[in-house]
C-alpha cells in the first residue's frame, strides 16, 4: 500500500496510528510519499522541505512503514467527492457544481519545475479530464488507486470498476472506457507499484522480488469479470511467511485434480501434473521442460 501526500492532517497522529497497524498486523507494507498540504499547511521553504523529505527514512522506516525519498505530491484540481474536479462543461446532471483548482496552473507548474529540476518523481492529483489536459500525459501508466485513507484499500473493489464500470444503480457507464481484466489487475499489482518506483522490488512473482502477494480463492481471469470484487481472499505471502485467512488450512484447498491452490499449484494438462506457472513458465523459457513430477 502506498499513501502520496502524507500526511493529510498532523505527522505524529497519523504515523502513530499507521504504525500500531502495520505493526499489530505484520501483514502489509505501507509505503509513504510526502508533499501537498503539509509543506502548505507548515509553509515550509522547498529547500527545507527537500531536506525534510530526505531525513524521513532514517527517523521514522520502521519493518512495516517506508518513507520514499525523491518523490513528491502535488494537486491540481479538486476531488470527486466534493464534485470539484475541473472537467469539460457542462456538468452531468448537476446544474450548481463548479469546478475548482487546488494549486491553479500557474503555481502548479512552478511548483513541478522546482521538484523535477532536483531530480524527483512527481506525483500530480489529477480528477477531471480538463484538468488531465493540462497536464502532459507521457508515459503515464495506469494504475488504480482507491484514494485511501479517505475510502477503504480494496484492490479487487478498484480491477472491478475499472473492467466493468457498473455504477451503484447497476447501469454501465461509457463501457468503451473500461479496460481489460489483465490490465485492470496489473493496475492494482505491477504498475501499481511501477507508480511509485517499486516494480523492481514488488508488483508480480519474480526470482529477486519480495516474495508479497495475495492468495485467492477464484482465478480473476477465468471467472466473469462482474464477479471479480467478490473473490474472496483465502491468505497471503508476505515476506515469504504464508498467512491464511481465519478457518482456512494449508492444503486445505486441493481441486479436482489434488493440486493445492493456495501453495500455489494448478493443473496443468500439456504434462499432466500440478505445477506452480511461474516455475512451469521459467523452465519452458530455458528450453528445458521436465518430465512430469507429482506434486500431490
Amino acid at each position: 500500500m502506498t499513501e502520496p501526500g502524507f500526511p493529510t492532517s498532523t505527522f505524529e497522529d497519523e504515523y502513530a496510528v499507521l504504525k500500531e497497524g502495520t505493526e499489530k498486523a505484520k501483514a502489509y507494507t505501507i509505503y509513504l510519499i510526502s508533499g501537498f498540504p503539509e509543506q502548505f499547511v507548515k509553509k515550509i521553504g522547498n529547500d527545507a522541505y527537500a531536506a525534510h523529505i530526505e531525513s524521513l527514512p532514517e527517523k521514522y522506516d520502521t519493518e512495516y512503514i517506508k518513507f520514499l525519498p525523491k518523490q513528491y505530491k502535488t494537486f491540481a484540481d479538486g476531488a470527486i467527492y466534493s464534485l470539484a474536479l475541473e472537467i469539460r462543461e457542462p456538468f452531468y446532471n448537476c446544474l450548481d457544481c463548479k469546478s475548482e483548482w487546488i494549486i491553479p496552473l500557474v503555481e502548479g507548474e512552478q511548483i513541478f519545475d522546482y521538484w523535477w529540476g532536483k531530480g524527483y518523481k512527481v506525483h500530480i492529483h489529477i480528477t477531471g479530464d480538463l484538468a488531465f489536459e493540462e497536464f502532459t500525459s507521457r508515459g503515464v501508466p495506469v494504475s488504480l488507486h482507491s484514494d485511501f485513507a479517505m475510502a477503504p484499500a480494496e484492490p479487487l473493489l478498484l480491477a472491478w470498476v475499472a473492467a466493468n464500470r457498473v455504477v451503484a444503480s447497476g447501469k454501465v457507464l461509457v463501457p468503451e472506457q473500461s479496460i481489460a481484466v489483465y490490465e485492470a489487475m496489473k493496475g492494482i499489482t505491477l504498475t501499481a507499484a511501477r507508480t511509485f518506483e517499486m516494480e523492481h522490488e514488488i508488483g508480480s512473482i519474480k526470482v529477486g522480488k519480495q516474495a508479497n502477494f495475495t492468495l485467492l480463492e477464484q482465478n480473476p481471469f477465468k471467472i466473469d469479470s462482474v464477479k471479480i470484487k467478490d473473490i474472496a481472499i483465502a491468505g497471503i505471502v508476505y515476506k515469504g511467511q504464508m498467512k491464511l485467512s481465519s478457518g482456512k488450512r494449508v492444503g486445505a484447498d486441493r481441486d479436482a485434480h489434488g493440486c493445492i491452490g493456495s501453495a500455489g499449484y494448478s493443473w496443468c494438462e500439456q504434462i499432466g501434473s500440478c505445477e506452480r506457472p511461474w516455475e512451469l513458465a521459467s523452465w519452458f523459457n530455458n528450453g528445458k521442460p521436465r518430465r512430469p513430477v507429482d506434486k500431490n
